[in-house]
């Protein structure tokens, strides 16, 4: 029998080791442990009543030597998580019961020794139990305190209180910009109201007195912000109407749950009170989510977000004299693409004697951002009825890139009004329409687009003015566009040389123009000033692959200017007098900008698609020599080893050298032996 022989006094020791771990009877270190924790008091169960107050305390043999982190178990996520805040890190843990999911949460508490931060004690875990579930109606949750039906709370100077039917929450000069909520239960501050789920709650009204101001600063350090600061919880969510004077959100969102779902579809906000929302603590989230949004006469909402203002579910309502306005500065989402909508209205939008105002500025940081839209309209509606409709308004978009970021992936698909429904029409009465889009580094821009129908008319000013590096567009409808006794004048600039681009786009293209002052100009660096916007595939048959014109009819004085070296292919416009149609065909877009007038007032002149004069040949140029082909003998090239020696010949001389030492140090050891 061969004897075992360690040559190598390290595995001997190893081997011992692991043969007394072996003999030592099972629990021998847990009972060291637990003996060894300082934990005297364990947390016990609890019983409360929403909104009040639960206290949960650990104590522990001399407590100066310790640090404390309360934790609570999310059912949901499988694990324990923090509670944020100052008054999460001491032995006793207040905070309010301010939601019935928290009934039956566990809570346990993370004992550390400051001497060695590696030593940490686990406490018992205790249960909260809400003992009110099934009888709680209405309550509020401000700044991390609950307020109950007939209750008032005093905050910062002001005070805030509920009325005894849990309907109206009021705001007296509160001020709350300073206040740092001791703990922080789970993402949720500011002004919150739940209802009863099994009930139909009334109409809830928030009354603004004074100027009120709500924060998402807390006292913990590490945190990522929080969500929401108006926050409506309910089964069925009624009208909410916020009324009075001023309400200031130093960031969070106003937002609705219902049913779990957040933005339910029966939830409609109401705003008679001028209202500011900022972006404090806050990168993602949504200045206002609702179904039916209203601004009421006279009331300004000012929006200050990174990606998203307004996500409205129903329709958007500005009634007279009131302002909207949107502010946007984007970021990043990680590694991901980011889409940004300012404003996304699913119904229809409604502007009657109001201002609208999107701003968005993407800064030279932003590397990722596509898709990019100031505002989109899906405009649920029926055939040939308003999904948009200003009258006596005042509509601006204005969307601007910072700075050349050689690291930006994508800045795409850049749109100022996107407005989405094939079956109805967008129409501006007596309005203002302002879009300014400069982008010298975004690709595929585009000021206005419709899948239907558009209308100017009483005289309406359209103005588009798109910069940007690719295909850019600007004022385009799927349909029709009519132009009666209003103007449109629309300049593209397309810093990508041969880019697709066009000024104006249309199936049908209808200008009445009878007023000195209304006027059509289009004018355009690259492509066409004037176009039709082929939308299905079967009507593009026998077109070029530029967009071209087919049927549009002008009275008055339209301005196409193209630039001088267009070549105009197969489908190019021409222009004829209706009444003359054997007369001599004229051309409406002339490569000069000299000859661009095409019409005279008060004149039909009605356009279709004609063959064009023959493209002249391209002047000769030097002839080009062979191009160099990349070689393809060692595969792709990583980088490793560019312009070195072939891979595989290395990888196989390191392998021989690598097997040459170890023969060589296995021959030396057993000469040794």
């Amino acid at each position: 029998m061969k004897k075992l022989i360690f040559k190598n006094p390290l595995l001997l020791v190893l081997s011992l080791i692991f043969a007394v771990l072996l003999a030592l009877p099972s629990g021998v270190f847990a009972e060291e442990s637990a003996a060894a924790s300082p934990i005297i008091k364990q947390p016990a169960d609890i019983s409360v009543s929403i909104p009040n107050e639960a206290v949960f305390e650990v104590g522990v043999d001399h407590p100066e030597n310790y640090t404390y982190q309360w934790q609570y178990f999310q059912d949901g996520e499988g694990f324990w998580r923090d509670y944020m805040g100052e008054g999460a890190k001491v032995p006793v843990l207040k905070f309010s019961a301010t939601n019935i999911t928290m009934n039956t949460q566990e809570v346990r508490c993370l004992v550390k020794d400051k001497s060695d931060p590696e030593k940490i004690y686990e406490s018992d875990k205790a249960t909260l139990t809400l003992d009110n579930v099934e009888e709680i109606k209405n309550y509020v949750i401000a700044a991390g305190q609950g307020i109950a039906p007939g209750q008032t709370r005093n905050f910062g100077g002001g005070a805030m209180s509920l009325s005894e039917d849990g309907t109206i929450i009021t705001l007296d000069n509160v001020d709350l910009a300073e206040r740092e909520v001791p703990v922080l239960v789970g993402d949720l501050q500011g002004c919150l109201n739940y209802t009863n789920l099994e009930e139909t709650p009334k109409p809830l009204t928030i009354k603004v007195i004074g100027k009120n101001t709500l924060t998402t600063n807390y006292s913990d350090d590490v945190g990522n912000g929080v969500n929401t600061m108006l926050y409506f919880a309910s089964d069925n969510m009624p009208d909410v109407t916020v009324t009075g004077d001023t309400l200031i959100l130093k960031g969070g969102e106003i937002g609705f749950n219902v049913g779990g779902r957040t933005g339910g579809t029966n939830c409609n906000l109401i705003m008679d009170a001028n209202m500011e929302l900022g972006t404090e603590s806050d990168e993602w989230s949504t200045g206002i989510r609702c179904h039916d949004f209203t601004l009421k006469t006279g009331k300004t909402l000012n929006i200050n977000r990174t990606n998203s203002a307004l996500n409205v579910g129903g329709s958007v309502s500005l009634e007279p004299g009131s302002s909207l306005i949107a502010q946007l500065t984007p970021k990043d989402e990680g590694s991901g693409f980011a889409s940004v909508t300012a404003v996304r209205i699913q119904g229809g939008l409604f502007i009657n004697q109001a201002a609208m105002e999107i701003t968005v500025n993407v800064g030279k940081d932003s590397t990722r951002l596509a898709p990019l839209t100031a505002l989109e309209i899906a405009g649920n509606c029926e055939e040939s009825q308003e999904h948009l409709y200003a009258a006596g308004s005042s509509l601006k978009i204005n969307l601007t890139s910072k700075g050349d970021n050689p690291d930006r992936t994508a800045l795409g698909s850049i749109s100022g009004i996107n407005s989405t429904n094939k079956k109805g029409i967008d129409i501006f009465d007596n309005t203002a329409l302002d879009i300014q889009i400069n982008m010298p580094d975004g690709l595929d821009a585009l000021a206005y687009n419709t899948a239907s129908n558009l209308a100017l008319k009483n005289g309406s000013d359209m103005t588009a003015n798109v910069r940007a590096d690719g295909s850019v567009m600007g004022v385009i409808a799927y349909d029709t566009m009519t132009v009666d006794d209003a103007s449109i004048n629309t300049s593209i600039d397309s810093l990508k040389k041969d880019s697709f681009s066009f000024a104006l786009g249309a199936q049908h293209l209808k200008v009445n123009l009878t007023g000195p002052d209304n006027k059509v100009n289009a004018t355009t660096t690259q492509g066409l000033a004037l176009g039709q916007y082929l939308r299905d595939s079967e009507v593009a048959v026998g077109f070029d692959k530029t967009y071209q014109a087919n049927r549009i009819s002008l009275t008055g004085k339209a301005v196409f200017r193209t630039p001088a070296d267009t070549v105009l292919s197969t489908g190019s416009l021409l222009v004829r007098a209706a009444d003359e149609v054997n007369k001599e065909l004229h051309q409406v877009f002339e490569t000069p900008y000299s000859k661009a007038d095409t019409s005279a007032p008060a004149k039909t002149v009605v356009i279709g698609v004609e063959t064009p004069s023959p493209t002249p040949p391209p002047k000769p140029g030097p002839t080009p020599g062979p191009t160099p082909q990349p070689s393809v003998k060692n595969g792709p090239s990583t980088g490793l080893l560019k312009n070195g020696p072939d891979r595989t010949v290395m990888m196989a001389s390191g392998l021989c050298l690598a097997v040459a030492a170890i023969a060589v140090i296995y021959g030396i050891k057993r000469k040794k032996d």
